[in-house]
């Protein structure tokens, strides 16, 4: 069963991995986790702690 759950900066390596498997990366990637809308995983991981937050 696949199993969701939030990201957090211990799963950078294996999130990269992840995304280097894949040729074309518009067509899989919910706009959400679009790796091209920020900076670095870390400003990725830190965007959706405030919006999870209420801090947007």
């Amino acid at each position: 069963m696949i199993e969701f759950r939030k990201l957090t900066i211990k799963d950078k390596i294996v999130f990269e991995e992840y995304m280097r498997e894949w040729s074309d990366l518009e067509e899989i990637i919910p706009t959400a986790t679009n790796y091209k809308r920020y900076s670095s995983f870390e400003d990725m991981i830190e965007i959706f702690e405030m919006r999870e937050s209420g801090q947007e």
